[in-house]
């Protein structure tokens, strides 16, 4: 019974992901040519937004986030954009502590009861 209601939540995420950014990549995380997570990215051309961002439990607090952050950063700015951004439950506290140490800064006027909007803003 949990292995079908995982599935069936993983899919209704999928489905929202999708139907908010069709355009939106997924990406495999590697360390040291293992998978340790997945990014989901919508790269638009000024703006790039991290949809989500996960990674397997016995690589948190090891630097492995603040390294893809860094390198999600540096990569949107090579590419002309201007902003990178993305939401954060309101509930994770470590992820929004966590963001705002990457310099991330919250957007209050698009928070709403679940989640709160953050952006990075990419000077040149």
């Amino acid at each position: 019974m949990l292995d079908l209601v995982v599935a069936q939540q993983y899919r209704a995420q999928v489905a929202g992901h999708a139907a908010q950014c069709p355009q939106a990549q997924s990406l495999i995380i590697l360390r040291d040519g293992s998978p340790v997570g997945r990014l989901l990215l919508d790269r638009a051309a000024s703006r790039w937004h991290v949809v989500d961002l996960a990674l397997l439990p016995g690589t948190r607090n090891a630097g492995v986030g603040r390294e893809i952050m860094q390198s999600v950063a540096t990569a949107a700015r090579e590419q002309g954009a201007d902003v990178l951004s993305l939401a954060v439950a309101t509930t994770n506290d470590d992820a929004l502590r966590f963001y705002a140490r990457l310099g991330f800064c919250e957007i209050a006027d698009e928070a709403s009861a679940s989640h709160r909007s953050m952006e990075l803003a990419l000077a040149r």
